[in-house]
């Protein structure tokens, strides 16, 4: 979507001219985008659910990277918590795993 409009920025969430976004500006246009689509999340609790659904996938010192947490930051600790599904696709890796042991 960025690169459609010319916008190419090292930033996730560059402004329209790929520098970093003002967080006071991001967070005047969530407000309003939320109030207008009656959204009840807020940035913060959209940033926990973010963090939540990819740590599964996402290597640890990559998602810190992404998310500007230093090493020490226990980032899935403070910010990961259970998502659906998640417990059940842990028995089937773990099903997978004894089933090429036990053969």
């Amino acid at each position: 979507m960025l690169k459609s409009r010319g916008i190419i920025s090292p930033y996730v969430f560059p402004d329209e001219y790929s520098d970093v976004l003002d967080p006071n500006r991001l967070y005047k246009c969530w407000y309003r985008y939320r109030k207008q689509n009656s959204i009840a999340s807020s940035l913060h609790e959209m940033r926990h659910t973010m963090i939540s659904v990819a740590k599964a996938d996402v290597p640890e010192e990559l998602l810190k990277r992404t998310v500007g947490h230093s090493r020490s930051m226990d980032t899935f600790g403070v910010y990961g918590h259970n998502v659906q599904g998640e417990m059940e696709r842990v028995a089937n890796i773990l099903d997978g795993i004894f089933d090429g042991v036990l053969k």
